[in-house]
């Protein structure tokens, strides 16, 4: 069966970044002056109006009502400042968007995305080891996701092996999603930027709470009072009859907001979210319900997020939960806040939040499920978009079966990645790799286990095929000792393989790393107890990769297991550099380099 490369576009995706950054370049000045001249405007409309204000009510220069006439150009101003500074901070965000696309793309960057850190499982089997989190990881490399959930559920994906049918599923959507560029651009523009991603979640447990306001009258007198503080302003600014009648007003709402103190507060915790929270809400949703699918997990995703009683669909009510949203962020505007006390606005906006949730409250936690998913996806198809060389593995049926040709690290610039083969099945279910100090043996473990996470999770693999069977992954490559807990390097090391063992003690096949085993002790135990273990895990049907300097070891091969073989990385020292070609070559490595690296930095060596 031939392997399938991703191949979305014929161009070159750098180059199509590249003209869309320098296009959205000159637009983002352009509506930068004019969000600047328009901002400027708006303050000398307030001097202005300032100005008028003391003319007309100070001065009795001219009447009150004139003032009115001042309100049509400020509402053309405030709308048009508006409309530019939205289109400005898409613009902006867009920018961002290829920025950090063209970064990818040059392998610039390291430390400019989400590290994903707070996902990070303590002794987890292998994410410390394969560097799945933190600066120039691989989340850092694939995540655009735009809210919390949506990054969670792509660590989750990174952090555990799905199942078989789910993989399939997984490429399939992948694959069609991919080459919706223009999509993953007005996402990230309605989402406010991924560096500070949407906490949505507070959202799923406010709209799972029970209802707080189970009467209506307090409403219809919150909108009485609201009459009445307009007449109040009207009768002491136009009538003047002083500030009695907004003494009132003011008295009286307070006594309403103290009464209902306590139940608004539970209405507006865990909603006060920025309403770009909800952009990308909306703008997925309304993607899933608008576009016909052909992958079966799309399908159910769209299937999952129409399932509501409403005859609106769930993106037009999370924009109307936004809406809400919005007007319940405008009493934080010191100007709007004293108005907004005497509407009544924070028990009338209270009233409308509370419908929306008692309404929908509970299809949140579908829709939050399904969107994050969806943008674990968008994460994936957005690195095959970048990467069309990559191809999907393939699921293979036999048991512990891994065969790859052309493995390269993602990780790693395109210049500098040596691609090796695999090859492990029922014949070879061990393989040691023997060589000589940064000849590439722990490279080469890091490359097959993290386009292993990326095959497991459904995502395109750095390599050019790949066949591979369902199997649970465990990596030992990064063992540090610990004088706060009082360990050894050693009795961590041995402590991360006694994870490994209790793994493959499970149902699913282990695939196990181990780089440089059993280093912390001498080559007499290190090869009782590396030839104890390894027989051990293959009794348990798992199948791996050890790698040592120390050729004792890789007599193993030779001496007690059948199923294995050697492998080796090789060096040159010429004329006082060490040279590597970082490719794999069958057998055991015949010469070290640790002598000629000693005298290479001036350390006096004897000669035997």
């Amino acid at each position: 069966m031939a392997q399938l490369s991703t191949n979305y576009s014929e161009q070159n995706p750098l180059l199509i970044y590249e003209e869309r950054e320098k296009s959205l370049l000159a637009q983002n000045k352009s509506l930068a002056r004019w969000e600047n001249l328009l901002g400027q405007s708006r303050i000398l409309w307030f001097v202005l109006f300032g100005l008028l204000c003391w003319l007309s009510l100070g001065r009795q220069e001219f009447s009150a009502w004139l003032l009115l006439a001042t309100l049509p150009p400020f509402i053309v101003l405030l709308v048009l400042h508006e409309k530019v500074t939205r289109s400005w901070q898409d613009v902006s965000r867009n920018l961002e968007f290829y920025q950090s696309g063209v970064a990818r793309l040059k392998f610039k960057w390291q430390g400019k995305g989400s590290q994903g850190m707070r996902f990070r499982t303590a002794n987890h089997p292998y994410a410390d080891d394969l560097d799945i989190f933190g600066t120039g990881s691989l989340f850092e490399l694939l995540c655009i996701a735009n809210t919390l959930v949506g990054q969670k559920t792509l660590a989750e994906w990174l952090q555990g092996p799905a199942d078989a049918n789910e993989i399939i599923r997984r490429q399939e959507s992948i694959r069609e999603l991919a080459p919706l560029l223009s999509l993953r651009q007005e996402m990230n523009a309605r989402a406010g930027g991924s560096k500070n991603p949407a906490d949505i979640a507070s959202l799923v447990s406010w709209a799972d709470q029970p209802p707080h306001l189970l009467s209506k009258i307090p409403l219809f007198i919150a909108l009485a009072l609201a009459c009445y503080s307009l007449f109040s302003i009207h009768a002491c600014v136009v009538l003047g009859l002083g500030l009695f009648p907004i003494a009132i007003a003011i008295f009286v709402n307070i006594i309403l907001h103290a009464f209902m103190a306590r139940s608004l507060e539970k209405i507006y915790q865990g909603v006060d979210l920025h309403t770009g929270s909800f952009g990308v809400l909306s703008r997925a949703m309304a993607f899933l319900e608008n576009t016909s699918f052909n992958s079966a997990k799309l399908k159910g995703m769209k299937t999952r997020i129409q399932d509501t009683s409403s005859k609106n669909p769930p993106s037009v009510l999370i924009s109307n939960l936004a809406i809400w949203i919005d007007l319940s962020n405008a009493l934080k505007n010191l100007m709007f806040s004293p108005v907004g006390f005497l509407l009544n606005w924070k028990i009338v906006v209270g009233y409308g939040l509370e419908h929306w949730r008692t309404t929908n409250g509970k299809h949140v936690h579908d829709w939050m499920k399904t969107i994050g998913q969806f943008e674990a996806l968008n994460s994936f198809a957005n690195y095959s978009f970048e990467n069309p060389e990559d191809i999907f593995p393939e699921l293979s049926q036999e048991k512990s079966f891994y065969h790859a040709t052309g493995l390269g690290h993602p990780l790693m610039h395109k210049d500098a990645c040596v691609r090796n083969d695999l090859e492990m099945d029922s014949k070879t279910r061990l393989m040691i790799v023997s060589g000589s100090n940064m000849s590439g043996k722990s490279t080469y473990l890091r490359t097959v286990g993290i386009n292993t996470v990326l095959a497991f999770a459904g995502a395109a693999v750095k390599a050019k095929s790949m066949q591979i069977s369902p199997m649970a992954l465990a990596a030992v490559l990064k063992i540090q000792d610990s004088l706060a807990e009082g360990k050894s390097r050693f009795y961590a090391e041995i402590q991360r393989v006694r994870q490994v063992v209790d793994l493959a003690d499970g149902v699913v096949p282990v695939f196990f790393l181990l780089d440089e085993i059993f280093s912390g002790t001498n080559s007499h135990d290190r090869k009782l107890g590396a030839s104890g273990v390894l027989k051990g895990l293959l009794r348990r049907s798992a199948i791996g990769i050890v790698t040592t300097h120390d050729l004792s070891l890789a007599a193993i091969a030779d001496q007690s297991i059948s199923d294995a073989k050697n492998t080796h990385f090789a060096d040159r020292f010429e004329e006082g550099n060490l040279n590597f070609d970082y490719t794999m070559k069958p057998g055991v490595v015949r010469h070290s380099n640790a002598l000629e690296l000693m005298r290479a930095v001036g350390l006096e060596i004897d000669p035997e």
